[in-house]
């Protein structure tokens, strides 16, 4: 995929879009957790596709053990395709 149309669906992304993907995940997902991962989004769009797994661990202790590991599969799951 390419940089730029990942973020430019980082700018369209919502709050309820993380939600709706969670649940399709099986993944609960609390106001606080949803809040940190929608602000770094927002706010460090280039730094999370440059420097991902930096910012996971930097957000890993204010987040459940499973939303931590998912974000971990997805990354592993989506890594190559970032170019």
């Amino acid at each position: 995929m390419n940089k730029l149309i990942i973020l430019k669906y980082m700018e369209r992304l919502t709050k309820d879009d993380i939600v709706k993907y969670a649940s399709k995940q099986d993944i609960s997902i609390k106001d606080n957790e949803l809040d940190l991962i929608y602000a770094y989004i927002k706010k460090y769009p280039e730094r999370i596709l440059n420097d991902t797994l930096d910012v996971i661990d930097e957000i890993k202790d204010d987040l459940s053990d499973e939303v931590y590991d998912k974000l971990l599969e997805l990354y592993n799951k989506y890594k190559n395709k970032i170019s």
